[in-house]
């Protein structure tokens, strides 16, 4: 018998071993699917966390809505561990911006989108991971 495809003049005929292989490549693709989906939904529940937090203690509004989204688009892509790692990035980066603008007397709001999609793309165009941050800890 032969293994694989089987082309005939009207009909192709595919083995049980190639449909093993597609039915074990869809079910892995679900799986990671799945896994992305998941990373998002942690993401959003940490950073809806922290706007609840923020909300109660400033006793106004402390992040909009869109940083939320932002973030939950971002972990789709890095993934939830990393994320975090987006989150403390962008507030450092927006630090010295902050700093300027309560010496001037500026507005005291801060859009913190841009500042989380340039710590994003940093991280993401450096290609690192979650193992290397951790193992500079240690």
């Amino acid at each position: 018998m032969t293994r694989g495809i089987l082309f005939t003049k009207d009909k192709a005929h595919i083995s049980g071993d190639v449909c093993l292989k597609f039915q074990i490549y869809l079910v892995e693709m679900w799986a990671e699917f799945i896994f992305i989906l998941l990373d998002g939904l942690i993401m959003f529940i940490i950073m809806y966390i922290i706007r609840l937090l923020g909300n109660f203690m400033f006793k106004k509004e402390s992040m909009g809505g869109g940083d939320i989204k932002m973030m939950t688009y971002i972990s789709f892509i890095l993934g939830w561990r990393l994320s975090i790692v987006v989150i403390f990035m962008a507030s450092f980066l927006a630090l010295p911006i902050s700093i300027i603008n309560v010496y001037r007397k500026d507005e005291h709001m801060l859009p913190f989108g841009p500042y989380l999609a340039v710590a994003a793309l940093i991280l993401f165009l450096l290609k690192v991971d979650f193992n290397s941050i951790l193992s500079l800890l240690y």
